[in-house]
């Protein structure tokens, strides 16, 4: 099944919630959907996942990747995961970020290095959904967008 991306509107903000919600995620900021969310569609306008990426001058937060559990494939979030970062690219950052408490082999797939809390951008760490993960057990994941390729 295809996937078209979008960016998100404002018409989605309570699917994105929803989505988020049943995901077990928690953000506390999507009232600013349209700047931050991806959603993917099918080529029947069904909504079946989301992707939020944060920029913040040269630099962006990948915020949350989350698609809908009957649609979801590894290879599904693979590709909606490539997705987000052209659309970095697209917005001319120079590094995306993320934040993981899970194993990070699916994204060093594409290029993404761990890093240490230290070495990320004062930009990055100044945003609220950056600092709810202050004082736990995660890894921070870097690509750089625009010097090398990340697929």
């Amino acid at each position: 099944m295809t996937m078209v991306f979008r960016q998100a509107q404002d018409r989605d903000l309570l699917y994105v919630q929803r989505l988020l919600a049943r995901a077990g995620l928690r953000e506390d900021d999507t009232s600013n959907i349209t700047n931050i969310f991806l959603v993917a569609e099918t080529i029947d306008n069904e909504i079946v996942g989301i992707i939020g990426l944060e920029p913040s001058g040269d630099y962006g937060l990948l915020r949350s990747l989350v698609l809908e559990t009957d649609y979801f494939t590894p290879a599904k979030g693979m590709g909606f995961l490539e997705a987000a970062l052209a659309y970095g690219r697209k917005l001319q950052l120079n590094e995306v970020f993320l934040i993981t408490k899970q194993a990070g082999a699916f994204f060093e797939q594409l290029q993404f290095r761990p890093i240490k809390q230290i070495d990320v951008p004062n930009e990055i760490q100044r945003l609220s959904h950056f600092q709810q993960f202050e004082n736990q057990d995660v890894t921070i994941f870097a690509c750089e967008l625009l010097e090398q390729t990340c697929e």
